[in-house]
């Protein structure tokens, strides 16, 4: 029996150019919540009478679906004042486009069917890059200890 090796047609590529665009409408109907990314807050003037510095939000980076999802892995624990807090890590995913979104931004969860999630804050510690994506990938932790 004669095998044939197959490569496709000549010059034509295996992945389009636009694969990550064509598919990024079908990945953002899969967002089950909505968020808000702004970056860390700004410090503003001492107020003696408070005894506080005014703090103003962060500039906003991203507003819209999101899907958040917890990365498993082993839970990792640290110590606060001798007592062992669990950190956790999410992963966020959120629109294609989005690309001002940095480490150290904060993603807050503004609604979720799941009323246990919304309004949580999460610090981004990473932005997950890649050459075919069809959304912006973030890894967010939950950690109290840092």
């Amino acid at each position: 029996m004669v095998r044939k090796t197959h490569h496709g047609r000549p010059g034509t590529r295996v992945i389009p150019d636009d694969w990550g665009e064509r598919h990024a409408p079908a990945a953002s109907q899969a967002h089950t919540a909505t968020c808000e990314i702004r970056g860390p807050d700004v410090l503003g003037v001492f107020d003696p009478v408070t005894g506080a510095y005014d703090v103003e939000p962060g500039p906003l980076r991203y507003s819209g679906g999101c899907r958040v999802q917890r990365v498993n892995r082993q839970a990792l624990y640290g110590t606060v004042s001798d007592q062992q807090l669990p950190a956790a890590d999410y992963l966020v995913s959120i629109d294609r486009s989005a690309t001002t979104v940095t480490i150290n931004d904060i993603v807050k969860i503004t609604a979720s069917e799941d009323a246990q999630l919304t309004g949580q804050s999460f610090p981004v510690v990473d932005v997950i890059v890649g050459s075919m994506r069809v959304t912006r990938d973030l890894l967010c932790s939950d950690d109290l200890t840092v």
